[in-house]
């Protein structure tokens, strides 16, 4: 990935990705797995995801965008997929978000207005902004290392 923007970083030691200083970013730019502590994208920076790009990332902390700030153009929400095992997911802003985000013991917080598409898995919801949120149905289909992966071996009848 590329970072852009004053303030912004990785550090490796942590895995704490930080994107601020008004127009920062974080670009993808190659399909993968990555790993991280926290995420956090300051209002007026981007976390993006070119078309064509799959990104999957496992968390052990906290995501929190906080304004306009998740851009996948490609508008397929499994092409950004959020697995975390922190205690909030944020996200915030103007502009729509597509994206997948499993998250068991988090509370996810809405705080934009903008729709959004993909689906949201935590401990609670919240959605402070009136935002819309649209299921993208072609994640039922979707393979994840998290989905149990059940077939029928033999059966009873009684």
């Amino acid at each position: 990935f590329t970072i852009t923007g004053g303030g912004s970083s990785y550090n490796s030691s942590t895995k704490d990705l930080t994107i601020q200083g008004g127009a920062g970013s974080v670009t993808f730019n190659e399909s993968g797995v990555y790993y991280f502590s926290n995420v956090y994208v300051a209002s007026r920076c981007e976390f993006i995801i070119p078309a064509g790009v799959k990104v999957i990332i496992y968390m052990t902390g906290n995501f929190n965008s906080l304004g306009q700030g998740i851009v996948n153009t490609s508008l397929k929400p499994e092409n950004l997929q959020i697995y975390s095992t922190g205690d909030s997911v944020n996200i915030g802003g103007g502009a729509g978000a597509y994206m997948s985000v499993y998250a068991p013991n988090a509370s996810i917080n809405l705080l934009g207005s903008s729709d959004v598409y993909g689906s949201f898995v935590g401990k609670s919801f919240y959605n402070g902004g009136g935002a819309k949120v649209h299921f993208d149905e072609d994640l039922l289909h979707l393979e994840s290392p998290l989905k149990p992966k059940y077939r029928m071996v033999a059966w009873l009848v009684l």
